[in-house]
């Protein structure tokens, strides 16, 4: 294989963050930029690097049709996400199941 042809086989790995919102929860403290600087923090105390956010305002967890979490998980599926952080769990997802299959399809190697 050419030098070429395996840079294209490359994938780079990144640590997600997620955050979101629901309109009430902005006026309540818990923006997204205040969720995000948190978790770059906690980022930065780990050590972690190349961090991508996804970020969905006004999308409720009750369901995981949200389009940045949709997202997050298509990069899990491809195998780019090395490590999920958000700065609670319930901005991740309300729903248990989504939340278990969320998680799985996060570790599952790709």
């Amino acid at each position: 294989m050419s030098l070429t042809k395996a840079k294209s086989h490359i994938v780079s790995i990144i640590i997600a963050i997620y955050v979101r919102v629901s309109t009430t929860e902005q006026t309540l403290g818990h923006s997204l930029v205040t969720q995000e600087d948190a978790c770059r923090k906690f980022a930065e105390t780990l050590g972690l690097g190349d961090i991508v956010v996804y970020s969905d305002a006004g999308f409720s967890a009750k369901t995981s049709n949200r389009p940045a979490f949709q997202r997050l998980l298509d990069d899990a599926d491809a195998g780019r996400i090395g490590a999920v952080i958000v700065w609670k769990g319930d901005r991740f997802a309300r729903n248990r199941l989504d939340a278990l299959l969320a998680k799985e399809r996060c570790e599952r190697p790709a």
